[in-house]
Protein backbone atom coordinates (compact mmCIF):
# COMPACT_ATOMS: atom_id res chain seq x y z
CA UNK A 1 0.00 0.00 0.00
CA UNK A 2 2.65 2.69 -0.45
CA UNK A 3 3.41 4.47 -3.81
CA UNK A 4 6.66 4.31 -5.58
CA UNK A 5 7.47 8.30 -5.72
CA UNK A 6 5.57 10.46 -3.73
CA UNK A 7 2.46 12.31 -4.97
CA UNK A 8 1.52 15.07 -3.85
CA UNK A 9 -2.35 16.86 -4.10
CA UNK A 10 -3.65 20.17 -4.68
CA UNK A 11 -6.09 19.92 -2.06
CA UNK A 12 -8.55 22.20 0.21
CA UNK A 13 -10.63 21.20 2.97
CA UNK A 14 -13.69 21.75 5.42
CA UNK A 15 -14.41 20.03 8.66
CA UNK A 16 -16.29 20.26 12.11
CA UNK A 17 -13.58 21.57 14.35
CA UNK A 18 -13.90 17.87 16.64
CA UNK A 19 -14.82 15.41 13.82
CA UNK A 20 -15.60 11.70 14.89
CA UNK A 21 -16.06 8.65 12.99
CA UNK A 22 -17.04 4.72 13.82
CA UNK A 23 -14.27 2.82 13.19
CA UNK A 24 -14.82 -1.06 11.68
CA UNK A 25 -11.76 -3.40 12.93
CA UNK A 26 -10.85 -6.27 11.23
CA UNK A 27 -9.48 -9.17 12.37
CA UNK A 28 -6.58 -8.53 11.13
CA UNK A 29 -6.35 -5.39 13.23
CA UNK A 30 -7.07 -2.90 10.23
CA UNK A 31 -9.07 0.18 10.86
CA UNK A 32 -11.60 0.66 8.17
CA UNK A 33 -14.48 4.02 7.80
CA UNK A 34 -17.18 4.76 5.52
CA UNK A 35 -16.41 7.41 2.87
CA UNK A 36 -18.30 9.44 0.59
CA UNK A 37 -16.16 9.91 -3.07
CA UNK A 38 -17.52 12.83 -4.97
CA UNK A 39 -21.03 13.21 -2.88
CA UNK A 40 -22.51 10.37 -4.89
CA UNK A 41 -20.53 7.23 -4.01
CA UNK A 42 -20.68 5.56 -0.38
CA UNK A 43 -18.03 3.11 -0.12
CA UNK A 44 -15.20 1.94 2.89
CA UNK A 45 -11.41 2.39 3.12
CA UNK A 46 -8.93 1.66 5.20
CA UNK A 47 -6.79 4.08 7.00
CA UNK A 48 -3.31 3.72 5.97
CA UNK A 49 -0.98 6.43 7.22
CA UNK A 50 2.10 4.79 5.06
CA UNK A 51 0.08 5.10 2.14
CA UNK A 52 1.06 8.11 -0.25
CA UNK A 53 -2.33 8.28 -2.42
CA UNK A 54 -5.80 7.67 -1.97
CA UNK A 55 -5.91 3.95 -4.03
CA UNK A 56 -10.08 3.33 -5.53
CA UNK A 57 -10.95 -0.30 -6.54
CA UNK A 58 -11.62 -0.75 -10.20
CA UNK A 59 -15.19 -1.65 -9.70
CA UNK A 60 -15.98 2.05 -8.02
CA UNK A 61 -13.64 3.64 -10.14
CA UNK A 62 -15.36 2.53 -13.31
CA UNK A 63 -19.14 4.60 -11.45
CA UNK A 64 -16.98 7.73 -11.12
CA UNK A 65 -17.24 8.28 -15.37
CA UNK A 66 -13.40 9.79 -15.33
CA UNK A 67 -12.81 10.98 -18.66
CA UNK A 68 -9.85 8.97 -20.49
CA UNK A 69 -8.24 12.19 -20.72
CA UNK A 70 -7.84 13.08 -16.83
CA UNK A 71 -6.21 9.62 -16.43
CA UNK A 72 -2.54 8.38 -16.78
CA UNK A 73 -0.23 5.67 -16.26
CA UNK A 74 2.27 5.61 -12.70
CA UNK A 75 3.85 2.58 -11.23
CA UNK A 76 3.49 2.00 -7.95
CA UNK A 77 5.11 0.40 -4.75
CA UNK A 78 2.79 -2.18 -3.03
CA UNK A 79 4.21 -3.85 0.12
CA UNK A 80 5.16 -6.74 -1.88
CA UNK A 81 6.31 -5.51 -5.59
CA UNK A 82 5.49 -2.75 -8.22
CA UNK A 83 2.81 -2.98 -10.49
CA UNK A 84 1.47 -0.12 -12.89
CA UNK A 85 -1.64 1.95 -12.09
CA UNK A 86 -4.28 4.49 -13.36
CA UNK A 87 -3.45 7.78 -11.94
CA UNK A 88 -6.20 10.31 -11.70
CA UNK A 89 -7.20 13.42 -8.95
CA UNK A 90 -10.55 12.69 -7.25
CA UNK A 91 -12.65 15.41 -6.88
CA UNK A 92 -13.79 15.05 -3.38
CA UNK A 93 -13.02 12.31 -0.97
CA UNK A 94 -15.35 12.73 2.33
CA UNK A 95 -14.90 11.35 6.12
CA UNK A 96 -17.86 11.90 8.30
CA UNK A 97 -17.84 15.42 8.31
CA UNK A 98 -14.42 16.16 7.02
CA UNK A 99 -13.32 16.94 2.77
CA UNK A 100 -10.40 17.18 0.63
CA UNK A 101 -10.62 18.04 -2.40
CA UNK A 102 -8.38 17.32 -5.69
CA UNK A 103 -7.10 14.17 -4.20
CA UNK A 104 -4.07 12.78 -5.91
CA UNK A 105 -5.07 9.02 -6.71
CA UNK A 106 -5.09 5.36 -8.08
CA UNK A 107 -6.78 2.98 -9.11
CA UNK A 108 -6.03 -0.63 -8.09
CA UNK A 109 -7.83 -3.83 -7.37
CA UNK A 110 -9.14 -3.56 -4.34
CA UNK A 111 -8.41 -5.34 -1.05
CA UNK A 112 -10.40 -7.88 0.80
CA UNK A 113 -10.21 -7.83 4.83
CA UNK A 114 -11.54 -10.85 7.07
CA UNK A 115 -14.32 -9.65 8.92
CA UNK A 116 -15.20 -6.68 6.59
CA UNK A 117 -17.47 -6.92 3.38
CA UNK A 118 -16.71 -6.27 0.02
CA UNK A 119 -13.62 -4.87 -1.83
CA UNK A 120 -11.64 -1.15 0.33
CA UNK A 121 -9.96 1.11 -1.03
CA UNK A 122 -7.25 3.13 0.89
CA UNK A 123 -7.48 6.39 2.86
CA UNK A 124 -4.22 7.74 2.29
CA UNK A 125 -1.50 10.12 4.11
CA UNK A 126 -2.23 12.69 1.92
CA UNK A 127 -5.83 12.96 2.97
CA UNK A 128 -4.72 12.23 6.68
CA UNK A 129 -1.89 15.13 6.80
CA UNK A 130 -4.53 17.66 6.16
CA UNK A 131 -5.53 17.24 9.84
CA UNK A 132 -4.93 16.38 13.51
CA UNK A 133 -5.76 12.23 13.40
CA UNK A 134 -7.12 10.85 16.95
CA UNK A 135 -7.28 7.05 16.90
CA UNK A 136 -9.20 6.16 19.66
CA UNK A 137 -8.96 2.15 20.23
CA UNK A 138 -11.12 2.25 23.55
CA UNK A 139 -14.20 3.07 21.41
CA UNK A 140 -13.20 2.22 17.63
CA UNK A 141 -13.38 5.97 16.82
CA UNK A 142 -11.77 7.66 14.35
CA UNK A 143 -10.87 11.32 14.53
CA UNK A 144 -10.01 14.57 12.18
CA UNK A 145 -9.61 17.22 13.50
CA UNK A 146 -8.77 21.36 12.78
CA UNK A 147 -7.96 23.70 13.42
CA UNK A 148 -5.31 23.73 16.72
CA UNK A 149 -7.40 26.31 18.11
CA UNK A 150 -9.91 24.48 18.69
CA UNK A 151 -8.31 20.63 19.69
CA UNK A 152 -6.39 21.67 22.42
CA UNK A 153 -8.84 20.44 24.47
CA UNK A 154 -7.83 16.55 22.51
CA UNK A 155 -5.03 16.75 25.11
CA UNK A 156 -6.20 18.04 28.01
CA UNK A 157 -8.16 15.66 29.74
CA UNK A 158 -5.48 12.67 29.61
CA UNK A 159 -1.67 12.56 30.15
CA UNK A 160 -0.13 11.24 26.61
CA UNK A 161 3.33 10.28 25.97
CA UNK A 162 4.29 12.24 23.12
CA UNK A 163 7.19 11.36 20.39
CA UNK A 164 8.78 13.38 17.85
CA UNK A 165 8.22 12.33 14.24
CA UNK A 166 10.57 12.30 11.10
CA UNK A 167 8.66 12.47 7.88
CA UNK A 168 10.83 10.59 5.25
CA UNK A 169 9.97 11.06 1.81
CA UNK A 170 7.08 13.04 2.73
CA UNK A 171 4.73 10.80 3.84
CA UNK A 172 7.09 7.69 5.91
CA UNK A 173 6.48 8.65 9.93
CA UNK A 174 9.88 7.88 11.51
CA UNK A 175 10.59 7.72 14.85
CA UNK A 176 13.30 5.25 17.38
CA UNK A 177 11.77 2.22 18.71
CA UNK A 178 13.41 0.27 21.56
CA UNK A 179 12.92 -3.89 21.05
CA UNK A 180 15.07 -6.36 23.85
CA UNK A 181 16.86 -3.57 24.16
CA UNK A 182 17.65 -2.66 21.02
CA UNK A 183 17.36 0.51 18.62
CA UNK A 184 15.72 0.37 15.55
CA UNK A 185 13.64 2.19 12.94
CA UNK A 186 10.19 2.65 13.51
CA UNK A 187 7.71 3.36 10.86
CA UNK A 188 3.89 4.12 11.99
CA UNK A 189 1.98 2.38 9.32
CA UNK A 190 -2.00 1.53 10.06
CA UNK A 191 -1.83 -0.35 7.15
CA UNK A 192 0.26 -3.28 9.12
CA UNK A 193 -2.54 -3.69 11.47
CA UNK A 194 -2.37 -4.94 14.92
CA UNK A 195 1.56 -5.87 14.91
CA UNK A 196 5.25 -4.82 14.28
CA UNK A 197 6.20 -6.19 10.86
CA UNK A 198 10.27 -6.09 10.55
CA UNK A 199 13.09 -6.98 8.39
CA UNK A 200 15.18 -9.71 8.58
CA UNK A 201 18.52 -7.60 9.59
CA UNK A 202 16.11 -5.77 12.48
CA UNK A 203 15.16 -9.44 13.87
CA UNK A 204 18.59 -11.14 14.32
CA UNK A 205 19.68 -7.79 16.00
CA UNK A 206 16.90 -8.62 18.98
CA UNK A 207 18.01 -11.41 18.53
CA UNK A 208 15.72 -13.71 16.52
CA UNK A 209 17.14 -15.96 13.64
CA UNK A 210 15.23 -17.48 10.88
CA UNK A 211 16.91 -20.74 11.84
CA UNK A 212 15.97 -20.62 15.57
CA UNK A 213 13.76 -23.71 15.97
CA UNK A 214 10.78 -21.34 17.36
CA UNK A 215 10.46 -19.63 14.57
CA UNK A 216 7.80 -20.42 12.22
CA UNK A 217 5.76 -19.57 9.14
CA UNK A 218 2.58 -17.06 10.36
CA UNK A 219 0.61 -16.45 7.09
CA UNK A 220 1.72 -15.55 3.32
CA UNK A 221 1.65 -12.35 1.68
CA UNK A 222 1.55 -12.43 -2.01
CA UNK A 223 3.29 -10.15 -4.40
CA UNK A 224 3.05 -8.14 -7.51
CA UNK A 225 3.96 -10.45 -9.54
CA UNK A 226 1.86 -12.84 -7.87
CA UNK A 227 5.17 -14.74 -5.71
CA UNK A 228 4.36 -15.44 -2.20
CA UNK A 229 6.65 -14.12 0.65
CA UNK A 230 6.28 -16.17 3.67
CA UNK A 231 5.59 -13.42 7.09
CA UNK A 232 7.34 -15.45 9.72
CA UNK A 233 7.17 -15.40 13.59
CA UNK A 234 8.32 -16.84 16.69
CA UNK A 235 4.63 -16.10 18.67
CA UNK A 236 6.10 -14.78 21.30
CA UNK A 237 5.28 -11.19 22.07
CA UNK A 238 7.79 -8.33 22.50
CA UNK A 239 7.46 -5.25 24.93
CA UNK A 240 7.80 -2.20 22.75
CA UNK A 241 9.37 0.96 24.08
CA UNK A 242 8.35 4.54 22.49
CA UNK A 243 9.24 7.50 24.05
CA UNK A 244 8.48 7.36 27.60
CA UNK A 245 5.93 4.80 27.27
CA UNK A 246 5.72 0.79 26.94
CA UNK A 247 3.39 -1.32 24.52
CA UNK A 248 3.74 -4.54 25.70
CA UNK A 249 2.67 -8.21 24.51
CA UNK A 250 3.52 -6.69 20.84
CA UNK A 251 3.32 -9.95 18.18
CA UNK A 252 6.53 -9.64 15.69
CA UNK A 253 6.37 -10.55 12.16
CA UNK A 254 8.87 -11.15 9.95
CA UNK A 255 9.81 -10.81 6.56
CA UNK A 256 12.13 -8.70 3.93
CA UNK A 257 9.24 -7.28 1.92
CA UNK A 258 10.04 -5.21 -1.16
CA UNK A 259 8.88 -2.50 0.92
CA UNK A 260 11.27 -1.74 3.02
CA UNK A 261 13.49 -0.88 -0.28
CA UNK A 262 12.12 2.04 0.14
CA UNK A 263 14.07 3.08 3.39
CA UNK A 264 17.48 3.27 2.43
CA UNK A 265 18.17 5.27 5.68
CA UNK A 266 17.26 2.95 7.74
CA UNK A 267 20.12 0.22 6.28
CA UNK A 268 17.36 -2.57 6.57
CA UNK A 269 17.03 -2.26 10.50
CA UNK A 270 13.47 -1.24 10.31
CA UNK A 271 10.14 -2.31 11.70
CA UNK A 272 6.67 -0.87 10.62
CA UNK A 273 3.94 -0.46 13.79
CA UNK A 274 0.00 -1.20 12.54
CA UNK A 275 -1.81 1.25 15.17
CA UNK A 276 -3.22 -1.59 16.75
CA UNK A 277 -0.76 -2.03 18.70
CA UNK A 278 -1.27 0.50 21.06
CA UNK A 279 -4.41 -1.56 22.60
CA UNK A 280 -7.02 0.10 24.33
CA UNK A 281 -5.03 3.30 24.14
CA UNK A 282 -6.05 6.93 22.30
CA UNK A 283 -3.34 7.85 19.61
CA UNK A 284 -2.93 11.40 18.19
CA UNK A 285 -0.82 12.51 14.71
CA UNK A 286 -0.09 15.59 14.94
CA UNK A 287 1.18 16.80 12.02
CA UNK A 288 1.74 20.30 12.16
CA UNK A 289 4.09 19.84 15.10
CA UNK A 290 5.36 16.78 14.02
CA UNK A 291 4.14 14.83 17.47
CA UNK A 292 3.10 11.22 17.44
CA UNK A 293 1.61 11.52 21.29
CA UNK A 294 -0.28 8.01 22.71
CA UNK A 295 -1.85 7.45 26.47
CA UNK A 296 -0.11 5.47 28.58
Amino acid sequence: MRLLYLLLSMVCFSTLARDHIPMEIADSGHMVVEVVLNDSIKTKFIIDTGAGAAVVPQAIFDKLSVSSDAVSSVNVQGANGVVEATLFTLDKLQAGNSVVKNLTSVVQKGYNLPGVDGELGILPQNFLNQFLVEFDLSSNQFGLHTPESEVASLYSDENFIEVPLTFNRGSFIEFPIEVAGKELHGHLDSGAGNHVLMTWKAANKIGIKESDDNVKVITQSRGASGEAFDIKGTGQPEDIRLGGGILENVSINIADLPVFDQFPWTDGVVGNLGIGVFKGKRVLIDYKRKLLSFTQ
